[in-house]
């Protein structure tokens, strides 16, 4: 048990990456809907080009590919 405790380094590095990895994961994702909220496009599915508070003006020109929002979906 005395290797699953802070310390021990090397349990607290791997906690440590794994902290980190998961705060990642976290922020790519809203790292992406602020971008698409800022371009106004680059969304994946029909479902999201619905009126709403936050797309008073939907198209279809919406669903079509956005390099400044792939860019991050790539990344994550």
């Amino acid at each position: 048990m005395d290797k699953l405790s802070f310390q021990n380094p090397l349990f607290n590095t791997y906690a440590i990456a794994a902290s980190i990895m998961i705060l990642k994961a976290v922020m790519m994702s809203w790292l992406t809907v602020v971008r698409m909220m800022q371009v106004k496009g680059g969304f994946r599915s029909p479902e999201d080009i619905k009126k709403t508070i936050l797309n008073p003006n939907p198209s279809a020109e919406q669903l079509a590919p956005n390099e400044y929002v792939d860019r991050i979906r790539r990344i994550s």
